[in-house]
């Protein structure tokens, strides 16, 4: 399985202008879909690694399915296909391939955090308000 690292180097965390063009340029769009990731990360992989540790493999899946939805909004691809490989493996009952992804999932989560962070602070912020 592709872990996101290329012969290159590691894949970005976040497809920039894939970002941009899924949400047509608009600021309050972006800025909406990163307080999103924000709020919603930390509860759906919460429930994710509760789920590991009870070797719940349905409530796994459902939560890594959720959060590939979320990360494919935010054309993070290889977190996106990262939880999708969590997500059959859970249906799958691998505990193994579980246990080798679930930490990779997370390290892969904390990069489109600070990718978003630091696009957050590169973005333009309206004060007309």
């Amino acid at each position: 399985m592709d872990d996101g690292h290329g012969e290159n180097g590691p894949a970005a965390a976040v497809d920039v202008e894939e970002l941009l063009s899924l949400c047509d340029d608009d600021g309050e769009m972006l800025d909406e879909l990163l307080r999103a990731f924000a709020e919603d990360e930390p509860r759906l992989y919460g429930a994710l690694e509760r789920a590991f540790h009870a070797e719940d493999f349905e409530s796994l899946a459902k939560n890594a399915h959720a959060l590939k939805g979320v990360l494919a909004a935010l054309a993070a691809i290889p977190g996106r296909d990262l939880a999708l490989a969590l997500e059959r493996a859970g249906r799958n009952a691998n505990l193994e391939e579980v246990r080798r992804i679930v930490p990779l999932l997370r390290e892969e989560l904390d990069r489109v955090s600070r990718a978003l962070h630091v696009l957050e602070g590169a973005l333009p912020h309206d004060t007309s308000a």
